[in-house]
């Protein structure tokens, strides 16, 4: 029997892009090889991430962890003038920066952006 695969919905907002991220879980559990988790990177609390700040700290260890155990991520986020949110910027920043070899997490598995029109 082959592992069930797993994906990281990650959302950046409340409102609508919550209601996204849980409809896309009921979606994707319901696939006989995939399970999902849902996370809200408000819940992060991660400092502005700017060169020479300690990067030791346990909000990003929290995060990347979630990151590395997956296999796949959809991030489920609004536009903000023409790109992405600056909480999943720095999201994006702080979990490629923890990975052993400061290449992010997202460049060796398969991602997803979503948002609502």
């Amino acid at each position: 029997m082959t592992e069930k695969k797993s994906i990281l919905l990650v959302w950046a907002t409340g409102g609508e892009n919550y209601e996204l991220a849980q409809e896309l879980k009921e979606i994707i559990d319901n696939a006989a090889a995939v399970y999902a988790t849902v996370i809200n990177l408000e819940s992060y609390d991660l400092p502005l991430y700017r060169p020479g700040i300690e990067i030791d700290n346990k909000a990003a260890q929290k995060l990347s962890a979630e990151f590395e155990s997956a296999d796949g991520f959809v991030f489920c986020a609004p536009e903000y003038n023409g790109g992405a949110p600056p909480i999943l910027t720095n999201a994006i920043i702080w979990v490629s920066i923890r990975s052993e070899e400061h290449t992010s997490e997202l460049q060796s598995r398969t991602n997803l952006v979503c948002r609502l029109l």
